[in-house]
Formats: structure tokens, C-alpha cells, sequence
């Protein structure tokens, strides 16, 4: 696997290779990995990540599961936690940094973290694309949790909307 920061300037894509498989990939030039996430189980809402090294375990927390607790795997402590909102929501690192995890667009086709001068430091899209702000030198560091954080919580939008599409449709 090839670490986040030589990704910088790629065109980066979420793939999910498997459609029997909680699994996705960030991939770059179709060949090179860069970042993977699994789910548990199928019906599990707890994933684990590895981007540069790093593995992290997302963990929903709460009675409406509203809070996503990030770990580290290797020694199971707290890394980061974000509370979500319909809006998005701040993720708070151990370290003390904040992101802010926001709709860029009007259409919630597009999100992003922005860091607390309220740049864009990494940005998704809808159709799985992922593209680091060109001035991200004071976040290299939070690549990996922001890369694997934002692409688990628009999996957990996805899967919110196609519930609630289902039961309002009996």
C-alpha cells in the first residue's frame, strides 16, 4: 500500500471491488492503493481502515448512533470523535486539531473537511472521486483519519437515505 502523501496530486477514486463485500479501496491511476476499509459484517456499522500505516476502527456510539468514535486498532485508544448532524460536523482529534465536516454544495453532492480557517483540506464527491487541497502541508499528518473518516461517513449517509427511502415507501 502506498502511503496517502504521495497521493497529493493524483486523481484519487473509492472503489468497491466487490459487491458481495463490505470492502472499498482508494485507489489512484486505477492501480495503486492508497487506502482500504472493511466493515465487519454485513449488517455491522463498525469498519477498519489502513492508510499509511495507520488502522483505525469507526465505531458509532449512541442511542440514534449520532456519535463515530475513532480508535487506534493496534492499541485501542481514542484518536478522534466526531458528533454528526444533518449538516455534517467537527471531529475533534486527541491531538486537539479540528475539522470541520461540511456539505460544499447545495445539492450535498460534494463534501469536505475544512480546516479551522475554514479551508478545504480534502474533498469527496458523490461518484467516489477524493482530492486533496493543494496547500495541505499543516494536515499531512490527518490525511489517513480525514481520507478514511469522510469516505465512512458518506457510506453511512448512503445507507441512512436508502433506509429511510425503504420504510417510507411501505
Amino acid at each position: 500500500m502506498n502511503p496517502l502523501n504521495e497521493a497529493i496530486s493524483q486523481d484519487l477514486q473509492w472503489q468497491h471491488p466487490n459487491m458481495f463485500q463490505r470492502v472499498y479501496e482508494l485507489r489512484g491511476n486505477a492501480t495503486e492503493l492508497f487506502a482500504t476499509l472493511q466493515y465487519r459484517g454485513m449488517v455491522s456499522s463498525q469498519a477498519i481502515g489502513e492508510a499509511s500505516g495507520v488502522h483505525l476502527v469507526f465505531q458509532l456510539e449512541g442511542i440514534i448512533k449520532s456519535r463515530c468514535i475513532v480508535t487506534d486498532a493496534e492499541t485501542n485508544t481514542a484518536v478522534a470523535s466526531i458528533q454528526r448532524k444533518a449538516r455534517g460536523g467537527t471531529v475533534v482529534l486527541t491531538n486537539g486539531k479540528q475539522y470541520e465536516w461540511s456539505k460544499l454544495n447545495f445539492w450535498g453532492t460534494n463534501w469536505g473537511w475544512l480546516d479551522v480557517n475554514h479551508q478545504s483540506v480534502v474533498t469527496f464527491s458523490r461518484n467516489k472521486h477524493l482530492e486533496f487541497a493543494p496547500s495541505i502541508e499543516h494536515a499531512l499528518d490527518d490525511l489517513p483519519l480525514l481520507a478514511m473518516l469522510g469516505w465512512y461517513l458518506l457510506l453511512l449517509q448512503r445507507s441512512e437515505a436508502a433506509t429511510t427511502a425503504a420504510v417510507s415507501s411501505v
